[in-house]
């Protein structure tokens, strides 16, 4: 928590973006939006510089999986040369004015990485279509991959601990991915530890019918022009084509 002067602004950003809400008319809201996606990128930069800077950056699975927050773009670009990441998933969504977010996406054009923008929340507990994105991306996606949200602590580490799940790890591998070592709190986003032990119950056979389908990984060209959550239905058609007899 660096600057008490730093909060002020981010307040100060944060009435003015409601403000700007309740005087917006049928007409601006367009604008409106525009100009609050701007501000929201300026203060996610601002917190980002005096907060976060903390990479926590993890090597779950040797060649497989890797997990960090919102890296800055020369600390990502050395991951991805080093641990030659094939796919990055950011669980903030796709943010286009906010500079890290446009900066990710240079860099995995530039380096044939195959970048998915799916925003999922900490506090609510993640719905089915998107619980099934994240396992479609862990089982048919380029290998490594790389999960990473804002602090890389909450939804990184379910997203992680869906992969664990989806490749057989097992649930308590796949618990150890929701731990106060990567930041995680589990009294405070408790719906992440509820999904992962009750994924059976909450969306039946989910896991079990999405490995049937996922019998073979993509490639980058496959995917480079794919949103995350049309990856299923990308699956879908790939397993009707292949199942359809001979002309």
């Amino acid at each position: 928590m660096k600057k008490v002067s730093g909060l002020a602004r981010i307040s100060f950003l944060c009435l003015l973006s409601l403000t700007l809400i309740s005087c917006s008319n049928a007409g601006k809201k367009n604008s409106v939006r525009t100009i609050i996606q701007k501000l929201r990128g300026v203060i996610k930069g601002w917190v980002y510089n005096g907060w976060i800077k903390k990479e926590n950056f993890f090597e779950v699975i040797p060649g497989e999986l890797y997990r960090s927050s919102q890296l800055p773009p020369y600390k990502l670009e050395q991951l991805i040369k080093r641990y030659n990441i094939k796919t990055i998933v950011n669980l903030s969504g796709d943010e286009p004015h906010y500079w890290i977010s446009q900066q990710e996406k240079q860099l995995a054009d530039n380096y044939g990485v195959v970048l998915f923008n799916t925003k999922t929340h900490a506090l609510v507990v993640t719905p089915l279509e998107k619980v099934r994105t994240l396992i479609a991306i862990s089982l048919s996606a380029p290998l490594p991959i790389l999960f990473h949200c804002f602090a890389g602590s909450d939804r990184t580490g379910e997203s992680c601990a869906l992969h664990m799940l989806a490749t057989n790890r097992g649930v308590q591998r796949a618990i150890s991915q929701l731990s106060p070592k990567f930041g995680h709190k589990k009294w405070l986003f408790p719906y992440k530890y509820h999904l992962i032990t009750n994924i059976e119950k909450m969306y039946p056979n989910l896991v079990d019918n999405l490995k049937k389908l996922c019998n073979k990984r993509f490639s980058y060209d496959d995917l480079k022009d794919v949103a995350a959550d049309d990856l299923y239905f990308k699956i879908i058609d790939r397993s009707l084509k292949r199942e359809a007899p001979p002309a």
